[in-house]
């Protein structure tokens, strides 16, 4: 069975630091329960239960170390960027400065990164046009630290477009930095598309930090 996790983000001094420690835990614990067994007459024959023991471990290290950021912190080499995020992003259509609302939910663990993106027009009394909604979703993933020490989300993704065809399916890349100042965290930087019709653009998006919930539309 293919385990659920991978240890790319993982620092490497104190992933060793981590494996020794709770190989050397799972191994007094099975030992232990060995010793449980034997008090009622019965055998127990080993076959790698510390190694079983540890890929368990790990996978629900990778499902749930989001909830504790001190230790991701400690043992992560990028940063907690999971959450919903708002903002817009701006570009140019039929020589005109434009823009569009936009939300971003960022899923990630220790192994796994996933953004879906929300876009929308409101009307004049501030409402979402729900014709002019349209959702994408990334298709490659990566966190990357750049030589001055910040960080970048670099995602590839696929938009499909809106019901009605109006708005054509996009394929696209995004490069956003992200920034922590206090209680802010904010994500920006430029994304380049090209649509089903062969035509292309880009503009920039800036999206803040909202809630740790993901808020799917």
């Amino acid at each position: 069975m293919k385990p659920d996790f991978n240890f790319r983000y993982y620092q490497v001094t104190k992933l060793i630091l981590l494996v020794i420690a709770l190989y050397v835990l799972s191994e007094l614990f099975i030992n232990w329960i060995i010793q449980v067994l034997g008090n009622y007459e019965i055998e127990y024959y080993r076959f790698y239960p510390s190694v079983i023991l540890l890929c368990l471990l790990f996978s629900l290290i990778n499902k749930n170390l989001h909830k504790i950021p001190f230790l991701w912190k400690w043992i992560i080499k990028v940063p907690l960027i999971r959450g919903t995020y708002t903002g817009k992003v701006k570009f140019n259509y039929n020589n005109q400065e434009s823009f569009k609302h936009c939300k971003l939910i960022i899923f990630q663990t220790t192994s796994d990164l996933q953004v879906d993106c929300y876009f929308w027009n409101v009307d004049e009394d501030g409402k979402k046009i729900s014709s002019s909604q349209t959702k994408s979703e990334s298709i490659v993933e990566e966190i990357v630290k750049k030589k001055n020490g910040l960080f970048q989300l670099l995602f590839y993704y696929r938009q499909l477009g809106n019901g009605d065809s109006t708005i054509p399916i996009r394929e696209g890349f995004n490069v956003l930095n992200f920034k922590k100042d206090g209680q802010l965290r904010r994500l920006e930087g430029k994304y380049f598309a090209s649509n089903s019709l062969s035509k292309g653009n880009g503009g920039t998006m800036t999206v803040d930090f909202q809630t740790k919930k993901l808020k799917h539309i």
